[in-house]
């Protein structure tokens, strides 16, 4: 995560920070998000040699889905699975084969799925997921993760705001 760190610095996006092993990077930029994308997704492959591809969200997007979450349940896991851009029609396929799932809850809102689960191992969803044909096309992230994400954001949003409140006073 030290190397992506980096690599974000180098290709001028501002304050990266990544979180845990996940790949999950908060980062600014007033770049494009098509060239940002496209620089993403080609650093990925050609830098670090994962062939993956990058879901790029403003964090206001990032608190709707989290806002979205339908479940509060601590003893059960919750992911939110994305589409890869221009195939949201992924998400109805998957919500149809997941269809005679039991112990499991899949609930597809706009342009998520949220999935809650008592083990990620071993679920069947999960198995559904890992198809070849859907895990081209969709990722998912834990819940816990991604209010991670949003809380860091709005406590770096608010010490900027701090900062400048006492750079303005002098």
């Amino acid at each position: 995560m030290v190397d992506l760190k980096k690599e974000m610095i180098a290709r001028k996006y501002i304050s990266p920070r990544t979180f845990l092993a996940s790949g999950n990077i908060t980062f600014e930029s007033e770049k494009r998000s098509s060239q940002m994308k496209e620089e993403l997704d080609s650093m990925l492959t050609d830098d670090f040699n994962f062939p993956g591809w990058s879901v790029l969200l403003p964090m206001d997007d990032l608190r709707r889905i989290i806002e979205g979450i339908p479940w509060s349940d601590e003893q059960q896991q919750v992911l939110v699975v994305f589409p890869k851009d221009g195939h949201r029609d992924v998400l109805d396929d998957l919500v149809e084969a997941a269809s005679e799932i039991e112990d499991e809850t899949i609930l597809k809102q706009a342009d998520v799925i949220y999935w809650q689960t008592a083990s990620v191992g071993g679920s069947a969803f999960g198995k559904i997921c890992g198809q070849r044909k859907f895990k081209a096309m969709t990722t998912n992230r834990n819940v816990r993760t991604l209010i991670k994400m949003l809380d860091e954001d709005s406590s770096s949003t608010k010490t900027k705001s701090e900062k400048a409140k006492t750079t303005k006073k002098k």
